[in-house]
């Protein structure tokens, strides 16, 4: 996610994976107003255009990827930016164009949110590998994470049963702006203009425990 110029209200840009989409941004040259679409790449020292993917801050440094889906991950130390024009040679510095260029992608902000869940396969039940996880993704992340062990799905006599806890717990779990998702209600529709349920519960805020 990117933010797009000042003068743009309520959306951000989008970079995608090159593969996907590959323009970034749409540049203009300064000196004779031409205008092109490019890829926006970052400059480190010994290396002269990485794409956004292929590098990270990690809190305390930049970091390049060692090499093509690799997870390995080398310091290096940023430059800037550059973008690379479509026949995958030319590289744009950011003084030969206007500033701010606009993404060629652009979402409004309430269609973009952080991802609500993470669904997480474990191969066993063991409690340290369980605990890496949960730390993982509620301290570093702060993205609540719902775990599915093979193990413990491999010995289900109805491994359905299984899939259908799993499932309501992640429902629990996915709620955001957009989806309104729930696991279940206290109040529902029956028909006719006609509610029924627990008026109470509706009525005021209410911890539901059991």
């Amino acid at each position: 996610v990117i933010p797009p110029p000042q003068n743009i209200d309520n959306e951000v840009g989008i970079i995608l994976r090159e593969d996907v989409w590959r323009h970034t941004h749409e540049i203009t040259n300064v000196h004779n107003g031409e205008t092109a679409n490019a890829r926006i790449m970052g400059k480190f020292v010994g290396y002269d255009a990485v794409d956004p993917f292929n590098y990270r801050w990690n809190g305390q440094s930049h970091e390049v990827r060692s090499s093509a889906n690799s997870n390995s991950w080398t310091r290096a130390e940023f430059l800037g930016h550059v973008y690379a024009l479509d026949d995958g040679k030319t590289l744009v510095s950011e003084a030969e164009i206007e500033r701010n260029p606009m993404p060629t992608m652009r979402l409004e902000t309430w269609q973009v949110e952080c991802p609500c869940v993470l669904l997480v396969f474990l191969p066993d039940n063991t409690s340290e590998r369980y605990h890496i996880v949960k730390m993982a993704s509620h301290f570093s992340f702060g993205v609540p994470c719902q775990c599915a062990v093979a193990d413990t799905f491999s010995r289900q006599k109805n491994q359905d049963q299984y899939c259908s806890n799993i499932a309501l717990k992640l429902n629990t779990k996915l709620s955001n702006s957009w989806n309104k998702a729930r696991a279940w209600g206290t109040y529902f529709n029956t028909g006719g203009g006609q509610e029924g349920g627990i008026p109470w519960v509706k009525d005021v805020p209410t911890f539901v425990m059991g």
